[in-house]
Formats: structure tokens, C-alpha cells, sequence
């Protein structure tokens, strides 16, 4: 008898904890041609065409999809392509930002706040956290090309999945440039939300 409480009692324990799962992201590219130029073939698609990163990844039972606009230079050839649809082609082509889906709910953000805007921008690790209540995600996003300040930038974006909502908590800044004294260490800045 005490062993099936004990097990049961582990069970409503394990039950309340929450569950952290942190993982690297894996992207494929999408290409969408320009409809007034004929003869598109991958290999002209900076002068003709855009690009796009779509990051899919799974999470326990949470499904997180994530669309960015990106410029084809960053992008390798060897990176894998993702298959399209018409429908996701029409859904992409006037995206300028990035947009993130979790189970099928989606938010725009607003990228304005990046120097390079999101087209030097990759999607490359998340930390998730499934609580009782919501699930809490921090995504953070690399740029591939040094800015004009001479250093690589990091974006993390925090988002909260609560009632089947899904909003930005905050936006982390993290520069490295030759303009600072400390060369080599972080500068962190939070710019969203603004004071």
C-alpha cells in the first residue's frame, strides 16, 4: 500500500514540476520566383526571386513553426530546400518580418528593431518551458554578416503561450562590436517593451 501512495505522490509531483527542453534549430530555405521572369532556376534567384527560412520543430506535445524573410546570400547552397505549396507560397510572399506559429496560433513580429533587418537573420536555438498554466519560450536568432558597427548581433525573443494566446515578452539585444571597450564580451540592451 505504501508503495502505490509513494508512486502516486511521485506521479501528482512530477505532474506540478515543469518541463524544460532546450535544442538547436534546423532550417530549410524556400524560394519563391519572380512571376514576370521566365526562365528561373535556383541558381538566379538573388536577382530574381525571394527567400525565405522555415524552422519546424516539435515540443513534447507543442508544435512551433517559424517563417523569416531572409537575402539568399546567407543562405548556403547545400542548405536543405523545403517543399512548397501554392498556398504557402501566397501566405510567404508578402511577409517582410518574421512570423512564428505555435499549435496553429500565429504572431507577427515587428523586426524594424534589427540593423539588418531579418534577411541576415537565422533561427538557431530555443529553450522551452512547459508549465502547469503556459509554456514559455525564449528564441534567439542570429545575424550571419558583421553590421556597421564592426560586430555580430543576437536577438532573443520571449514568448508567452497562455489560453490559447501567444505574445512577446520581451526582446534582448546582444551586441559585440570593436566600438566597445570590452571587445569580445556582450553589450545587452532590452528594446522591447520600450520605456
Amino acid at each position: 500500500m505504501k508503495t502505490v501512495l509513494s508512486l502516486i505522490f511521485s506521479a501528482i509531483t512530477l505532474c506540478g514540476k515543469s518541463q524544460t527542453i532546450q535544442s538547436k534549430l534546423d532550417y530549410c530555405a524556400i524560394f519563391i520566383p519572380d512571376e514576370n521572369y521566365k526562365n528561373y532556376s535556383i541558381e538566379d534567384y538573388k536577382a530574381h526571386g525571394k527567400a525565405f527560412i522555415k524552422t519546424e520543430k516539435k515540443l513534447l506535445n507543442d508544435e512551433l513553426k517559424i517563417f523569416s524573410h531572409s537575402h539568399s546570400i546567407i543562405i548556403s547552397d547545400d542548405a536543405p530546400k523545403c517543399s512548397v505549396t501554392k498556398a504557402l507560397e501566397k501566405k510567404l510572399k508578402p511577409l517582410e518580418d518574421i512570423e512564428i506559429q505555435f499549435n496553429g496560433k500565429s504572431i507577427i513580429i515587428d523586426t524594424t528593431f534589427i540593423e539588418l533587418g531579418t534577411e541576415m537573420m537565422i533561427p538557431y536555438k530555443v529553450k522551452y518551458q512547459k508549465k502547469k498554466k503556459e509554456t514559455l519560450m525564449k528564441l534567439t536568432f542570429e545575424n550571419v554578416l558583421w553590421t556597421s558597427a564592426g560586430g555580430f548581433h543576437r536577438y532573443d525573443i520571449y514568448l508567452v503561450a497562455k489560453n490559447d494566446q501567444l505574445t512577446v515578452s520581451k526582446i534582448k539585444a546582444f551586441y559585440i562590436s570593436k566600438e566597445f571597450d570590452s571587445y569580445g564580451k556582450e553589450k545587452t540592451a532590452v528594446i522591447y517593451p520600450t520605456k
